[in-house]
């Protein structure tokens, strides 16, 4: 089964009353996409649309967790318990730049994860001009960064460039594939270690990959 033989035949594989693809649609339309669950206990993604109309997947509390769990786990891949420590105690602050104008899976799941460790957080939409990401940045200072690969691209050109000064412990790569120059870039430019994570909307945590033989650019 693929996912667009589980879209064709939702309705009937899903015996959830009220969960159909229209109902879950209408519920996209009418409310913010603001992390507000589906009857109050189901936490609707969507896809984004690029092999035809965007499909409709739901998690209940327990797949959700579960899955922010695994991701979490990936994020802090290599990280001695006293680094982690460390990290949690200073306050994690957290850079998201993606798509981030729906109720896509990994803008979800990030907000959640970020919520659940306490840490300060910004969300970087891909389509805000240059200039308000420099300021944002520059201003909140992360020391993480998730987001598509091509995105956090450009952030590092701009480190580059001087426009923007951060001193990042982790990358978290995720939407997009990563290869292996752009990873080598990442690591060069912004100093922490990538952390590619794959995923699909129907299931957001599916692996995660890290260069064993990783060693910070000092």
């Amino acid at each position: 089964m693929d996912k667009q033989i589980l879209l064709h035949n939702f309705d009937q594989l899903i015996t959830v009353p009220d969960l159909t693809q229209d109902e879950l649609r209408h519920f996209d339309a009418e409310t913010a996409a603001d992390r507000s669950a589906y009857k109050g206990k189901y936490h609707v993604v969507h896809s984004s649309g690029s092999t035809g109309r965007p499909g409709y997947f739901v998690y209940d509390e327990t797949a959700w967790r579960t899955m922010l769990f695994g991701i979490i786990r990936v994020a802090l891949w290599g990280m001695s318990m006293k680094e982690i420590v460390k990290l949690l105690g200073a306050g994690p602050r957290i850079a998201y730049i993606a798509a981030t104008d729906g109720r896509y899976g990994r803008a979800m799941a990030v907000g959640d994860g970020i919520d659940g460790v306490g840490a300060a957080q910004i969300h970087l939409d891909i389509k805000q001009p240059l200039e308000q990401w420099v300021a944002e940045l520059n201003k909140f200072k992360p020391n993480i960064i998730i987001g598509y690969p091509s995105a956090v691209k450009i952030l590092g050109e701009l480190v580059e460039q001087g426009r923007v000064k951060l001193s990042v412990m982790r990358v978290i790569s995720c939407g997009e594939p990563l290869g292996a120059g752009l990873r080598r870039y990442l690591e060069k430019v912004l100093g922490g270690a990538v952390i590619n994570v794959y995923g699909a909307s129907e299931s957001l945590a599916l692996g995660g990959g890290r260069r064993q033989r990783y060693a910070p650019v000092r």
